[in-house]
């Protein structure tokens, strides 16, 4: 009898172990619950010119705020694959910023974007050893002030000619080097660090519920990031015309269900993927402003008011998550983000816990 105890326990022992193997990414520490963030954009834009940099009184301003997320562009055509010199000069950036931080009157931990990968003709099966290359270069010389990594791509983009695999996700390319990297920075410099991501809820209608699905299979059913921000994206596509760039007002109300029941869900509430009981993802906004809240967008014939409106919507459905769940402020370039209804409004919600 006690050998066939035994036996039963060795098998029960490894078939836990096997079953472990299909969870993707590491689950042993959650990032923090309170995060109030604010996203800062340094280095070059997509247009070759340099985004303005921030200085400390700059950094001051930002009273009620517990985190910087340091962001080159997201644009692929910026640094692409790191190649002549890119990311040494994205580094540079990065860099001046988080000195800037470190003096101000209340320093700040710092999360690093990496260089952007938001392209479906980025070579994702290609850039790992380099996006590594770079997280080591980040780890040696700004560890200390560093606490996390920004997977800087807001789609999982098909493989070329491919349709998106729900059954295994780590053929798809851009979930494979987003497990590749986050094992990386968890398990693999001299700290464990922590790995987020903000993606797009939805902005397109003709791909909407396939968009949600995607953010959820990721989401909920492996833990290849500690916490994924939902940008619903109504703020600046709440009026889009045609099939793409559509956001519509019902994005809030997903987002919203997907922070109260932490599993992504559809804009009804309904699971996008079935939660694994050992996921540890916590699920969070991605709040969205900038000055088209002073000046309004006159091109599109949209008033100050349209987006003042569609901003309070935010604050209605999110303001109740300050302090509970992790929260982040898409913020963009200087000349918006110290706006003084941006820096005022950014102030203020996180102010309310």
């Amino acid at each position: 009898m006690q050998i066939v105890k035994k036996s039963l326990s060795l098998i029960i022992m490894l078939v836990l172990s096997i079953t472990s193997f299909t969870f993707y990414g590491s689950s042993d520490v959650q990032a923090a619950s309170n995060s109030k963030r604010v996203f800062l954009y340094v280095g070059e834009t997509n247009n070759g010119a340099i985004y303005p940099k921030f200085n400390t009184t700059d950094i001051d301003k930002f009273t009620n705020v517990n985190e910087f997320v340091i962001l080159p562009s997201p644009h692929w055509e910026v640094y692409t694959d790191g190649s002549n010199n890119s990311y040494s000069r994205a580094l540079s950036y990065i860099k001046d910023t988080v000195n800037t931080i470190n003096k101000s009157q209340k320093p700040k931990p710092v999360i690093i974007g990496l260089p952007g990968l938001n392209s479906e003709n980025a070579p994702f099966d290609k850039l790992y050893p380099k996006l590594q290359s770079f997280i080591n270069q980040i780890d040696k010389e700004l560890g200390n002030s560093v606490s996390g990594f920004y997977f800087n791509c807001e789609y999982m983009y098909n493989n070329p000619g491919k349709q998106f695999d729900y059954n295994n996700l780590m053929n798809n390319r851009t979930v494979k080097l987003a497990n590749d990297l986050s094992y990386y920075v968890k398990n693999s410099l001299s700290k464990r660090y922590d790995f987020i991501w903000a993606p797009i809820y939805s902005n397109a209608e003709n791909i909407a519920a396939d968009t949600i699905k995607r953010v959820g299979f990721v989401t909920n059913r492996t833990n290849i990031f500690d916490e994924v921000l939902l940008q619903p994206n109504y703020y600046f596509n709440g009026t889009g015309t045609g099939i793409s760039n559509q956001a519509p007002a019902s994005n809030l109300q997903g987002v919203k269900y997907s922070i109260q029941k932490q599993q992504v869900t559809f804009r009804d509430g309904n699971p996008a993927a079935i939660k694994l009981s050992n996921n540890t993802t916590r699920i969070g906004v991605q709040m969205e402003i900038d000055g088209k809240i002073s000046w309004g967008d006159p091109s599109n014939n949209l008033s100050a008011s349209t987006f003042q409106n569609r901003y309070q919507q935010y604050v209605n459905a999110y303001q109740t998550f300050v302090g509970i769940y992790p929260i982040s402020y898409y913020g963009a370039e200087k000349i918006h983000i110290f706006n003084t209804n941006v820096i005022n409004s950014i102030n203020q919600f996180y102010n309310k816990n």
